[in-house]
């Protein structure tokens, strides 16, 4: 082995090391973990080449050392090409996890995209044991199929909607008056008509196009139309708890807080710190955001590009799991989104029917 490859090696073992104790490591700790037919004093002195390097620290002059962003960066890399490589090891590491979690197909059962996200993030968090997310795709992005109207109180009705890819999502709408059910299957059909085949984002413009012949529609399919047309993407996170190790490391997690505090910032974080959009991408330290130079941030896209999931933790978390864990949630939501879609007019077709 070249001494550039060994002393990597030795950086990768410390840092795995470090993850399981979480105390400054020694090389005759590393030497007795893993066997090392090196002998003490050359990777003493690889230690202190990996620390010039900036990979490594020393908290104090008699202690061992500790990785630094750099060295958790480069260690995150190394698991994240050992996945893209579809390498044995990793694709045993996401059939364990599969074994563990059996029961991810339930995650699919769900009436609608607003409980499948919501899942999919308490499912990201346990398998990685850290902070889960789910940012949904825009489903006012997304040809509409199928529009249905649900009374749910005197003045309240909810609007379910089936898009392409087969996704679906509810929408609560609060009316100035009470409808009959005559009134709201009359309402019901117009929607359709008016909706199949378009996005929810030309909803706020249907009225205008319209004209004249919106006229023949009723009130409350004015209301509902004025009522979408908005920003549909939202952000659902779950294990928020598990934070608590780095609030009892010392970490500063005001700044963290504060961002998953709103959810445009948190959202435009995530999508910020995504520059190639698809794929699995690893963030340690280095965030558009100050204060989160010791977080890590672990992404990857699903439906196409639209949507983004991942996990959110100190940068001493644990990569092999939290990556495989993104990998086999986003492959789930993949596999689901990717159902042939919903039988949909298209957008010509979709004007037609407005003459």
């Amino acid at each position: 082995m070249k001494p550039r490859d060994r002393r990597y090696a030795i950086l990768r073992d410390l840092v795995e090391l470090y993850t399981k104790i979480r105390k400054p490591i020694s090389s005759s700790e590393l030497v007795k973990e893993y066997g090392y037919r090196w002998c003490p004093a050359t990777v003493r002195n690889d230690l202190a080449a990996l620390e010039r390097e900036g990979y490594i620290y020393k908290p104090f002059p008699s202690s061992g050392r500790v990785p630094t962003a750099k060295g958790f960066r480069f260690y995150a890399r190394w698991i994240l090409n050992s996945l893209r490589s579809h390498g044995e090891a990793a694709e045993r590491a996401l059939e364990g996890l599969e074994k563990a979690f059996e029961g991810i197909a339930s995650l699919l059962a769900h009436p609608t995209t607003f409980d499948i996200w919501k899942e999919a993030a308490t499912f990201i968090a346990s398998l990685s044991s850290q902070m889960g997310f789910i940012i949904s795709p825009d489903i006012g992005s997304l040809r509409i199929a199928r529009a249905v109207l649900i009374r749910t109180g005197e003045k309240e009705i909810s609007l379910h909607l089936l898009t392409e890819g087969e996704l679906s999502e509810r929408f609560p709408i609060h009316l100035p008056q009470r409808v009959n059910e005559a009134e709201l299957k009359e309402a019901e059909e117009a929607l359709e008509e008016i909706l199949k085949g378009r996005t929810l984002k030309d909803a706020g413009t249907i009225v205008e196009e319209l004209g004249p012949r919106a006229r023949k529609f009723s009130w409350i399919v004015e209301e509902i139309l004025r009522a979408l047309g908005r920003e549909n993407r939202k952000v659902y996170l779950s294990g928020l708890e598990y934070l608590s190790e780095a609030i009892r490391a010392g970490c500063n997690i005001k700044p963290l807080f504060r961002v998953i505090g709103d959810e445009r910032l948190f959202m435009e974080l995530v999508l910020e710190s995504r520059p190639d959009r698809e794929g699995i991408e690893v963030r340690v330290g280095d965030f558009p955001v100050k204060g989160l130079e010791e977080f890590a941030l672990v992404s990857a896209d699903f439906y196409h590009g639209q949507g983004v999931l991942g996990t959110f933790g100190p940068m001493w978390l644990d990569y092999s799991k939290a990556i495989s864990a993104v990998e086999l949630i986003a492959r789930a939501l993949s596999a689901y989104t990717a159902a042939a879609p919903a039988s949909v007019a298209s957008g010509s077709e979709g004007r037609a029917q407005l003459q």
